[in-house]
């Protein structure tokens, strides 16, 4: 996995296209998908959180060490 989503608006602010954002949106929120379906609570999404995989083609949901399943 790559850079993390903050790092990488800080060093592309001005240079991050319409295009980019919808597809990196759409990553995010089919990760937010998955959790729900799963009945998964992360507890601690925020931009950090949120990995590039190696080709920048989509954000990756990680970091779930305080998560936890509800029934």
């Amino acid at each position: 996995m790559g850079e993390d989503l903050r790092s990488y608006v800080r060093k592309h602010q001005h240079t991050v296209n319409l295009d980019e954002i919808k597809k990196y949106a759409i990553s995010m929120f089919m990760s937010l998908h998955e959790l729900r379906k799963n009945s998964i609570i992360h507890a601690d999404i925020k931009p950090d959180n949120y990995l590039f995989t190696s080709d920048h083609s989509k954000v990756k949901l990680c970091d779930f060490g305080t998560s936890y399943r509800i029934d």
